[in-house]
Order: C-alpha cells, then sequence, then structure tokens
C-alpha cells in the first residue's frame, strides 16, 4: 500500500510540474508563464494518500478467488467507467478520455479474472461500481 500511496503523490506532483512546463514553452513566444499552483497540488496530494491505501488494498485483493477479489476488480473499473460516462456527457464531439478509459476498464477486466476465476461478479459488481465511479468523478471535477 505504501508503494501505491507514493506513486499517487509522484503523479500528482509529476502533472502539476508537468503542466507548468509544457504552458510555459508553448506559450513563452506571448510572454505567457503559468504560476505553479502549490495549494492545489497539495490538496491533490492529501486525496492521494487515502486513494493510494484504498487502491493498493484492492490491487492487492483483486486477483484472489474469491468475492472480494471481483469485488476488489470491480472498484478500479467502475471508476474508470464513471470517468468515461462524465466525459463523454462533459464534452462535444469525440472523448478520447472516454475511449482510454475503457480500453483500461477491459484490461483490467481480462487480467484480474484470469486470476480470480470470477467474471460474472466482477461485472455486476463493476455495474454497481460504475455508477460510484461517476459520482466520485463528477465531485472531484466540481472541485
Amino acid at each position: 500500500m505504501l508503494n501505491s500511496v507514493v506513486a499517487f503523490a509522484v503523479a500528482v506532483a509529476a502533472f502539476y510540474l508537468a503542466a507548468k512546463v509544457i504552458h510555459d514553452v508553448r506559450w513563452s513566444e506571448l510572454g505567457s508563464h503559468m504560476p505553479l499552483d502549490l495549494a492545489k497540488m497539495r490538496q491533490w496530494i492529501v486525496i492521494a494518500v487515502p486513494a493510494g491505501v484504498v487502491l493498493g488494498w484492492l490491487g492487492s485483493e483483486c486477483v484472489m478467488d474469491r468475492r472480494s477479489g471481483a469485488a476488489a476488480t470491480a472498484a478500479p473499473i467502475g471508476l474508470l467507467i464513471g470517468d468515461s460516462i462524465y466525459s463523454l456527457y462533459s464534452t462535444t464531439g469525440f472523448s478520447v478520455v472516454a475511449l482510454l478509459d475503457l480500453a483500461c476498464s477491459v484490461s483490467i477486466f481480462v487480467l484480474a479474472t484470469r486470476r480470480n476465476r470470477r467474471p460474472l461478479q466482477t461485472l455486476l459488481w463493476a455495474a454497481a461500481t460504475s455508477v460510484a465511479g461517476f459520482v466520485v468523478v463528477a465531485v472531484a471535477t466540481a472541485f
């Protein structure tokens, strides 16, 4: 679990640093410089800690051949499908995010159910967790 917490925190910091660098390089000829939003970065790093704990536990549990393995597999799938649905409704035209989310969902499903051997239970849990995933993404983007 510690590995996933550190990975999430590093990913958040890398995202904000990369966004600043890309913006500054892209718009340098206009003299536009984007400040590094440390408050927002800290906020997401704080969120990354419990998310890393939960997703780290789910990742270790998802390959187990029991009911909890199916539910653990369905949680990240539901989050990705919820994000996919949210991006389809919030953007006009073709959504690359939705396509990538669905591809990742299918990959997680295929890889995890080879070991936990509960594909039907995983799909049922994924349908339920997709609603929760949509709510989580909608609330997170509101801030």
